[in-house]
């Protein structure tokens, strides 16, 4: 006699401070409608899906919960005014399309969040959140934040026609983190109060839509937003960047991305930290940057191995860290030394790796010796580059008392 196999569905909602009753019936455009199929977790956990419309750590003070859910989406509410878990049970493993509605004002897949929130050490087996394969209908519901929604869907592909409603929404962060296989249009999302984009596609290797209309203005975190983002290449120029203070790995590893964003206006951003790092392809002129604030651009272009711009009008008047800055990135031959260091600067292994000349590297030494009243001290790095007779005065100026610049070059140019 075969057993029936339960599949199971649980939707985990917080303890809510209110109630209502709400009917259980529905018109054609309430609720909140997705798709999962549960064969698509291995058969180890394809008995067990569980989405969680999530409360702390990401819940507003004015969030609460009271929902209906509807596990075929047959038009028959399972259970109402639902405030705690509940699972929906299927006799077969398969593809079901589910219902919400009522209030859910946040969500998110329990076995992804709890890694992505550092609440567990090692990353589990998605259990859940690869189970999910669309979503199909977004509803009224006006959503308070979609802080993980859909991380690690590994299987998500489809999304409504229609739009979800982010009047309310401040944070998108990590929302599509880890959605390999997405690559759906979002350009009509209305961003306008939204805050933090930070890691929204990092890992979404599949993704390269169209973002240029959306309005970031509000935007002040876009750290890591395409951060291994291997295929997207798309024009972001219209983007109004004025608010964002951290841009930290925004584009580190993404390999394809090569973009015009030279008329970004950067005059807020602190940390531009590996904001290029392995960006493989990128190239692009970004000398009409405001980087007057920036204090940190460890990394920033590191193994960049297509970069080489002019960023002699940089103003790095406020950064302390350029450790590794241009380390390996092996097409960049410019001079820098329009730049005017100060001594708070970290710069060890700056240019190690990069393709500098002889005429660039001692335009660069010359520039550094003469333009800075005071210099960093101790700096060591190395470079794979000569210098001309005429520049030895100014390294010796770097190396000797009190810079003591450690240096390793080819030396003095042989004509």
């Amino acid at each position: 006699m075969k057993k029936n196999i339960l599949f199971f569905i649980t939707l985990l909602f917080s303890l809510s401070m209110f109630s209502s009753s709400l009917c259980a019936c529905f018109t054609v455009n309430e609720g909140f409608i997705f798709t999962v199929d549960t064969k698509k977790a291995s058969k180890k956990h394809n008995n067990t899906l569980e989405f969680t419309i999530q409360t702390s750590p990401y819940a507003l003070p004015w969030d609460h919960y009271n929902y209906h859910i509807d596990c075929n989406n047959d038009g028959i509410y399972e259970e109402v005014n639902q405030t705690k878990a509940y699972t929906c049970k299927y006799k077969n493993a398969g593809v079901y399309s589910i219902r919400i509605g009522g209030s859910y004002p946040a969500f998110l897949f329990k076995d992804a969040s709890k890694y992505l929130t550092g609440s567990v050490k090692n990353p589990p087996e998605y259990k859940d959140s690869s189970k999910l394969i669309s979503i199909d209908h977004w509803g009224t519901q006006k959503w308070s934040t979609m802080e993980y929604g859909f991380a690690n869907c590994s299987n998500l592909v489809g999304m409504a026609n229609d739009l979800p409603n982010l009047s309310q929404v401040y944070t998108m962060q990590s929302l599509f983190s880890g959605a390999t296989q997405f690559n759906a249009p979002l350009n009509d999302w209305n961003m306008s109060t939204v805050t933090n984009i930070s890691t929204m596609f990092e890992k979404a290797s599949s993704f390269n839509q169209v973002l240029n209309a959306w309005d970031v203005s509000s935007v002040t975190d876009m750290s890591g937003l395409f951060r291994e983002a291997k295929l997207f290449n798309r024009p972001l120029n219209l983007w109004d960047v004025r608010k964002v203070k951290t841009m930290f790995g925004l584009f580190a590893y993404a390999e394809t991305f090569n973009q015009d964003i030279n008329d970004w206006n950067t005059s807020a951003v602190t940390k531009m930290g590996a904001l290029f790092r392995d960006a493989t392809e990128f190239n692009q002129p970004l000398n009409r940057w405001d980087v007057s604030s920036v204090t940190d651009m460890f990394i920033m272009f590191h193994s960049a191995t297509h970069f080489n711009q002019a960023l002699n009008h940089w103003d790095i008047s406020s950064v302390t860290n350029m450790r590794a800055m241009f380390k390996n990135t092996k097409m960049f031959n410019q001079s820098l030394g329009e730049w005017k260091l100060f001594p708070s600067q970290d710069m060890i292994d700056f240019i190690e790796g990069s393709n500098i000349s002889s005429k660039n590297y001692s335009s660069t030494l010359k520039g550094w010796a003469t333009n800075s009243h005071v210099l960093p001290k101790n700096v060591s790095f190395k470079v794979d580059a000569f210098y001309t007779k005429e520049t030895q005065e100014y390294r010796d100026i770097l190396t000797s008392a009190p810079n003591h610049w450690t240096i390793q070059d080819k030396g003095i140019e042989i004509k």
